[in-house]
């Protein structure tokens, strides 16, 4: 074997070895408020730690030394990120964008900042997506608002892009050990029962793991029933 393709080699199983030790790259949080009409705001804060970036460079640099050298620059770009999710907004009836950005931290994680206000809730799956890639665009989730009189029935089940068996996200999911997704919805109503983690009068939230999620996308459910 050549000495190049040893060094190549070499690189890859470092990398390997590395990425497996990484964990813990991005949480998600979600703060809702739905008003009796079924409009309503949201605020979402997106968390990305410095390990995802450095696993990201860290892989290209093994497999190109230049490239990895110049993606520091190209995964730091939070206009990147942004702006899909800006158009997306803008070609939409049903929602008002309030806040997009993102910043870099001091310890070179990320905190993304979305916040925009909804006519419809349906409008709610556009930002429903256990990656924050597939954000603002189709709606990812079934959600319901059924006012039966003296009850309004709420739902938000999440809908996997892929039929499949999901294997991708099940070989990832280590990267998202520890982290969390957490929704905080305020109702109008007063909450007669839920499968949220906790709740009191009109707010509730659910808490779910980033690792169950990568594994099994379908967790992400959401269900109240409220008290006209």
């Amino acid at each position: 074997m050549k000495i190049g393709n040893v060094k190549y080699f070499t690189a890859l199983f470092i990398a390997a070895v590395m990425l497996m030790q990484l964990s813990s790259c991005i949480e998600i949080e979600r703060n809702i408020k739905i008003n009796s009409d079924g409009s309503g705001t949201e605020s979402q804060k997106i968390s990305i730690d410095r390990s995802f970036y450095d696993m990201m460079i860290m892989l290209v640099s093994s497999l190109d030394t230049a490239k990895g050298k110049s993606i520091r620059d190209s995964l730091y770009n939070h206009e990147d990120f942004v702006k899909k999710i800006r158009s997306d907004f803008e070609n939409s009836k049903e929602t008002e964008l309030k806040r997009l950005e993102g910043m870099t931290n001091a310890d070179s994680s990320t905190t993304y900042f979305i916040d925009y206000a909804f006519n419809k809730i349906e409008a709610l799956g556009k930002m429903t997506n256990t990656n924050p890639d597939g954000l603002g665009g189709d709606s990812k989730a079934d959600i319901k608002w059924e006012d039966k009189g003296r009850e309004v029935l709420f739902s938000l089940i999440y809908k996997p892009q892929d039929s499949g068996d999901n294997s991708s996200g099940k070989e990832m999911s280590y990267m998202f050990e520890g982290k969390q997704m957490r929704v905080n919805i305020e109702f109008p109503y007063e909450i007669l029962s839920t499968n949220a983690a906790k709740y009191s009068g009109k707010k509730a939230e659910w808490i779910i793991g980033m690792k169950n999620l990568a594994e099994d996308p379908s967790l992400l459910f959401l269900e109240a029933r409220l008290k006209k």
